[in-house]
């Protein structure tokens, strides 16, 4: 019998197993039916899966990826991570992104036990027993912080963790048996090439890579990833600005699509709104905008605000003078990916509107 027919799928904590997990009928508009849909389709002969981009930097792409890349990746994690045949894992995020299809994976090919939550900002509520192994996106962290007791291993991914956020989960940590990690990877990467673990100090924590991968740097100080058996290449180009620490460790800075060119001096807006996070109480992100003498200004964009705080300009002293943003502005919602990434670009494009 093929092994990926000895996981468990568990819903409302009703158990089944790969074979009556298929049989079963769910509605076409349910998270259950797609997931079905999936498993049928990584079951059958063909050798590739087709995933989506998450559309952070521009129109999400449909990418074709290896199963045997989607294999292999799933074992490295059940490897680093521990788990063993019978372990329990969560499933709460969309499956027509990658995280998803490889939370999928992971349960088929470790033989793991799938508990099945249609994804949502509170994924936690409804678990009342201890998980094993957690994946979720920040934001469905950032409301389900008492609910992590019965998580054993926390898997963060898909977007940056604030510092704010990392020193309640360094504090909770400490309470708690539970052990937490945030993962850098991409679509291309099929899920997570490196995790680095939530503790100690944010600043000084680097990513440390999968065993297998190495990484460099370009010319223009991108990241490159050397992992063929995961991305199908010999070597895979970035867009991630990073400091390299050793071939297999490093620091993310931020990506070049968002990188701001301020009177020639470069500034990653990721890494400077992480110094205002615990400052500022709505959403916010930084961008570069036109501008005749300094080629792109720095400014601030609020979602949500009805007026600008009047105290806000005094939080900027805490970057250095010519990363503080030079003006603010308000948009009533950032548009998003389905993953909650704020689309810097569109943001950008929504500003400058509001100049013109």
């Amino acid at each position: 019998m093929n092994f990926e027919l000895h996981t468990h799928f568990v819903i409302d904590a009703k158990r089944f197993t790969t074979a009556e997990f298929l049989s079963e009928y769910f509605l076409e508009s349910s998270f259950e039916f797609q997931i079905q849909q999936f498993v049928q389709e990584w079951l059958c002969d063909d050798f590739q899966i087709e995933a989506q981009t998450s559309g952070t930097t521009g129109a999400p792409k449909r990418v074709l990826l290896s199963k045997a890349a989607m294999k292999a990746s799933a074992k490295k994690t059940a490897s680093i991570f521990q788990l063993h045949a019978g372990s329990t894992a969560l499933l709460a995020m969309p499956i027509h992104y990658i995280a998803g299809k490889m939370q999928i994976v992971r349960a088929l090919v470790n033989q793991w036990d799938l508990i099945i939550q249609t994804p949502s900002s509170k994924p936690l509520e409804n678990v009342t027993h201890p998980v094993d192994f957690v994946p979720l996106v920040p934001n469905q962290v950032v409301d389900q912080i008492s609910f992590l007791k019965n998580v054993k291993i926390l898997l963060i991914g898909g977007a940056p963790i604030s510092k704010l956020l990392w020193e309640q989960l360094v504090a909770l940590r400490n309470q708690l048996e539970i052990s937490i990690f945030q993962s850098f990877g991409a679509t291309e990467t099929v899920s997570h090439i490196a995790i680095r673990e939530v503790a100690g100090d944010f600043d000084s924590t680097f990513y440390r890579c999968l065993p297998g991968v190495t990484v460099e740097t370009s010319t223009s100080g991108t990241l490159t990833i050397l992992a063929p058996q995961l991305t199908g290449v010999p070597v895979l180009f970035t867009n991630d600005y990073v400091t390299i620490q050793s071939s297999t460790s490093f620091k993310w800075l931020g990506r070049k699509d968002f990188a701001i060119n301020s009177a020639g001096i470069k500034i990653h807006p990721e890494i400077e709104e992480l110094k205002l996070i615990d400052q500022i109480p709505l959403p916010f992100v930084i961008i570069g905008i036109p501008d005749a003498v300094l080629f792109e200004k720095v400014v601030l964009v609020l979602e949500g605000a009805t007026e600008i705080p009047r105290n806000i300009y005094s939080h900027f002293e805490k970057l250095e003078r010519h990363k503080r943003p030079k003006a603010v502005y308000v948009l009533e919602t950032f548009p998003r990916t389905e993953t909650g990434k704020i689309k810097r670009l569109e943001v950008r494009r929504l500003v400058e509107n509001l100049k013109s």
